[in-house]
């Protein structure tokens, strides 16, 4: 079977057996926001996504993520919170083009104010993360828009979505503070730096003191990517109260990060990449 997120930037798809043994891998830059307008783009990225990995048209494929978005291949329903994994295995279209391939749905939460939240793709992930872990119970996927996923009794019992990545990406490009940036490499110091600031301050009330610790050099231009992205990284933790132990679902690149501001503050983590948490979730999926 082909499993494939399809996210915003992104294709990333994976033939795997039973067992969940990766057999081929396939990414493209090929995401929605690349192909957003030409819905003859989806089925061309496929075509070329199945000839790499060697598999048949009528072949069983299962895709997730923003490919079922309003400016997705097709648009797909969103499963309401508390939801059980049989009852989200149900919501996917199916493609005409493609006889056994599903496009997932995703989920919603409405919170105790009327607003809701959504997600496209991560819901899969945290379906794989209690497949792996059925003790789970609280999980943070770090990414542009990260999630923090509340789990109860095999169900999604409600989410938050914080804007991280996406304000850190836009503060380093577009603020003042890209003057302040000669190196992206990690420096640990400066990150804990920022954590502690965060911890400290009134959340991004403080944002500006950024801009003045670098003026009178309380941290240096080669330090202050990392200051920054420990300053946001601490305020959603700040903000999503996690208690005793949380179970990280996301890139190498994020967890550790998010592991290091979560040590800080004694909180326990635990670690599932997201491409083990894609595939685990789609198996346990069509396994029902």
């Amino acid at each position: 079977m082909v499993v494939c997120d399809w996210g915003s930037s992104q294709l990333r798809a994976y033939l795997v057996d039973s067992s969940g043994n990766t057999l081929r891998t396939y990414e493209s830059n090929q995401g929605v926001k690349r192909i957003a307008g030409n819905k003859s783009g989806y089925a061309e990225e496929m075509h070329k996504m199945l000839k790499e990995l060697q598999v048949a048209e009528d072949d069983e494929v299962r895709i997730s993520g923003m490919a079922g978005s309003k400016l997705g291949w097709l648009e797909t329903d969103y499963s309401s919170t508390p939801l059980t994994i049989d009852a989200y295995s149900s919501n996917f279209r199916p493609l005409p083009e493609f006889p056994k391939t599903r496009l997932l749905g995703g989920a919603k939460h409405q919170h105790t104010d009327g607003s809701l939240d959504i997600m496209r793709g991560e819901e899969v992930q945290v379906f794989g993360t209690m497949n792996a872990y059925p003790d789970v119970r609280l999980i943070c996927l770090p990414g542009t828009h990260s999630k923090w996923v509340t789990v109860e009794e095999g169900k999604i019992v409600s989410f938050k979505t914080y804007m991280t990545g996406d304000l850190f990406h836009s503060l380093c490009e577009e603020s003042i503070f890209r003057e302040q940036i000669t190196t992206r490499e990690f420096n640990r110091e400066s990150f804990l730096h920022g954590c502690q600031l965060a911890a400290d301050g009134n959340d991004l009330q403080d944002l500006f003191k950024l801009r003045s610790d670098f003026v009178f050099s309380k941290v240096s231009a080669e330090g202050f990517y990392s200051y920054l992205s420990g300053f946001l990284i601490s305020n959603e933790l700040k903000s999503a109260k996690p208690v005793s132990r949380v179970h990280l679902c996301g890139s190498d690149s994020l967890m550790p990060l998010y592991a290091m501001a979560l040590e800080k503050m004694n909180v326990e983590t635990l670690a599932i990449d997201s491409k083990t948490a894609t595939i685990r979730g789609h198996l346990a999926l069509t396994s029902l």
